[in-house]
């Protein structure tokens, strides 16, 4: 099936997955796009046809997304949406990942849907699995970015919910399940009880002091869109602490 623009507007996509509470907006699309054949979604949304922030009303309907589905996403959407951002409390659009991909292989197998919560720089460990996220594919080690045909492998054909185990060690495991929960705005009994700007400073500070290159600006730490370098921060933050 062919076709896009005012077509789509009046009936609908033919194949609509629902968005799940907490999914990244971007991983949506990319769910959206591989469902209707699509090859990516930027892609798809030029067949949805919107030009303007304003024609968001008329992609809910082609999707037939209710209020409560459509404020399931979050997280940056893709800049050719043009589409208001909706970012975790204190959190600003430099906090994110906005074109490079994090996952849990373990929760990316459970349930097929990318969480929001996974493109932020500093979150780097799942806490139901006790796992390392991860951004690269395990056979060919490319990075992996958000703008993509297939959610779940990589373009050399590998899967991306098979990767080799890697240890957390119980500080660094600390150290992350106390920042999510402040995303979550809920306390945890027997850690630091900071708000999530607080968190992000700490953070932010340590990686300038651990900065041997002096490559961090003011307000600005290079390269924590790479997994490497933010798990590296949150490591030695977690020593710092402990």
């Amino acid at each position: 099936t062919t076709g896009g623009g005012r077509w789509w507007r009046r009936h609908g996509l033919p194949v609509r997955p629902r968005p799940h509470p907490g999914e990244w907006a971007y991983g949506y699309l990319v769910r959206v796009a591989e469902a209707n054949g699509y090859e990516s979604p930027r892609a798809l949304w030029r067949g949805l046809g919107p030009r303007r922030t304003g024609s968001i009303s008329s992609v809910r309907y082609a999707l037939r997304l209710s209020r409560a589905e459509w404020s399931f996403m979050s997280g940056p959407w893709p800049r050719f949406c043009r589409v208001e951002r909706v970012l975790a409390e204190g959190l600003t659009p430099s906090d994110y990942c906005h074109d490079h991909l994090r996952w849990c292989p373990h929760c990316l197998a459970e349930q097929r849907f990318l969480q929001a919560r996974w493109a932020i720089k500093l979150c780097v460990v799942c806490p139901a699995h006790k796992c390392y996220l991860q951004d690269t594919c395990a056979v060919c080690h490319q990075y992996q970015r958000a703008e993509r045909a297939v959610l779940d492998r990589c373009s050399c054909g590998a899967s991306l919910i098979s990767a080799t185990e890697e240890h957390v060690a119980e500080d660094e495991l600390r150290l992350q399940i106390a920042l999510q929960h402040a995303l979550a705005r809920q306390v945890q009994e027997g850690s630091l009880s900071l708000s999530v700007v607080a968190w992000i400073t700490l953070f932010h500070r340590v990686a300038a002091l651990f900065d041997a290159k002096r490559e961090t600006r003011p307000g600005q730490i290079a390269g924590l869109h790479r997994l490497d370098r933010a798990l590296a921060v949150n490591r030695q933050l977690a020593s710092l602490l402990a």
